[in-house]
């Protein structure tokens, strides 16, 4: 499961202006207050996919869930105890 800041900077790769993880708070709308765009946020998810085996999908509903960084970083966490493990074979 990624930690707070392995999430934020996460999301911070994504960002068009350079923040740090200081600047994203549990209330930081991702959408309005990041100015992430919709390719940002599927780039995000890809992400989380390939570097901690998260799998979110990018349906509209789930994404309209996700715009706030503490729903954000609660749905990975859920995701991510319900993900099954990796096979290193």
């Amino acid at each position: 499961m990624p930690t707070d800041l392995a999430l934020k900077e996460l999301i911070l790769r994504q960002l068009p202006v350079p923040r740090t993880p200081e600047d994203i708070r549990d209330d930081t709308d991702l959408l309005n207050d990041l100015a992430m765009d919709s390719l940002a946020l599927a780039n995000l998810l890809a992400d989380l996919e390939e570097e901690f085996g998260v799998d979110i999908p990018a349906s509209e509903e789930t994404l309209s869930l996700l715009t706030r960084y503490d729903k954000f970083q609660s749905y990975v966490a859920a995701r991510a105890r319900t993900a099954p493990p990796e096979d290193d074979a």
